[in-house]
Formats: C-alpha cells, sequence, structure tokens
C-alpha cells in the first residue's frame, strides 16, 4: 500500500467547544466542560471545530503567507509520526 501526504491551507482561530457551538446558533449545556479547541474554515468556506491535540498535531502557523520557508517545513518535520518517509522529514 502507498503512503500519501495531504497538506491543505485552513484559516484558524483558537476556540473552545461551547463558543463553537454557540457562533452556529446551537445551546452548550451549561453543566457540560468545553474542550479547548480550534474554529478551522476550510478553503470552500467549511467550517468545523478541531479539538486543539488533534489540530496542533497536524497543523502548524505560517507566518508568511507569500511563500513557505525552510522554518515552516522544519516546524512540520517537528510534528510528523516519527517514521522516515524521505531525506527531509526524520532524514
Amino acid at each position: 500500500m502507498s503512503i500519501y501526504v495531504g497538506i491543505k491551507p485552513v484559516r484558524a482561530e483558537k476556540m473552545n467547544e461551547a463558543e463553537f457551538a454557540e457562533s452556529k446558533g446551537l445551546t452548550w449545556p451549561k453543566h457540560k466542560i468545553a474542550d479547548l479547541g480550534y474554529k478551522v474554515i476550510y478553503d470552500n468556506g467549511y467550517e468545523s471545530w478541531s479539538p486543539k491535540e488533534v489540530f496542533e498535531k497536524f497543523y502548524f502557523k505560517i507566518e508568511d503567507l507569500s511563500k513557505l520557508h525552510m522554518l515552516d517545513i522544519v516546524n512540520f518535520c517537528k510534528n510528523v509520526p516519527s517514521k522516515k518517509y524521505g531525506s527531509i522529514c526524520g532524514g
């Protein structure tokens, strides 16, 4: 089986689960603890919420949107699973 790596740009902001639900017009139960996470907006406009640990494992912030820098690649490589896929990440 082949290995695939997907990269997609998203816009995101820190937002707990209750805040996200309320931004969608939903009521959050007062007795339920809201997990920390991120509101995520994809290129097609779809909005979702992602738990903090999941989001931070698969996404990293790009400071300069005009191009990727070597530091962006290094930051990405710190987050990928510890398998060697090539000479850049884990090599």
